[in-house]
């Protein structure tokens, strides 16, 4: 099983979402349907409300992170 293999994963509150894009997206650029996914995840950010000591990241299905680079991030701290 991969379950081992993610096991520093566990414990992660992880939210998917998803985004359609409108009907009439046929017809816009790739630039516009990557704002349009941008816009999308913005909203589900708001809706989450998260605690400002989360870490949040945002990736496609498909790109699981590296625990090691996970561990680095969360011991970073922003300045003002």
């Amino acid at each position: 099983a991969h379950s081992d293999r993610f096991a520093e994963l566990r414990g992660l509150r992880l939210v998917p979402w998803q985004c359609d894009l409108p009907a009439s997206s046929a017809n816009v650029s790739a630039w516009e349907r990557e704002y349009h996914m941008r816009d999308c995840g913005l909203e589900a950010l708001q809706r989450l409300q998260p605690d400002p000591e989360d870490l949040v990241l945002l990736a496609d299905v498909d790109e699981i992170p590296d625990p090691r680079a996970l561990r680095h991030l969360a011991s970073c701290r922003l300045v003002d």
